[in-house]
């Protein structure tokens, strides 16, 4: 999945599983279905069912700003390489563990 901090994983997963949902929700309505897995799920439940829409939304909101943590900027983010061998100054790199 990659480098970065906790919250980042985690607003990967939730644009990951929302995208997959959308996909799913398209393509049950071309074969005349209702391919909503969210729904599917979490149906009884309607607050947890909006929560988790929110969160996704959230979280797609996050990954389009970008995450601003010490660990995203040193480029242990989204496809980021350690940057140590060009001149990383951390003192600590979180990529290489270079001091």
């Amino acid at each position: 999945m990659g480098g970065g901090c906790i919250p980042s994983k985690i607003a990967k997963c939730l644009v990951i599983i929302g995208a997959l949902n959308w996909g799913l929700v398209g393509a049950g309505h071309f074969f005349g279905g209702d391919w909503n897995l969210v729904h599917m799920i979490l149906g009884t439940w309607p607050g947890v069912e909006y929560a988790v829409y929110v969160l996704v939304g959230l979280a797609a909101i996050a990954k389009v700003i970008g995450c601003k943590c010490h660990m995203c900027k040193m480029g242990a983010g989204e496809g980021g390489t350690c940057s140590h061998p060009s001149g990383c100054t951390c003192g600590d790199c979180p990529r290489c563990g270079a001091k």
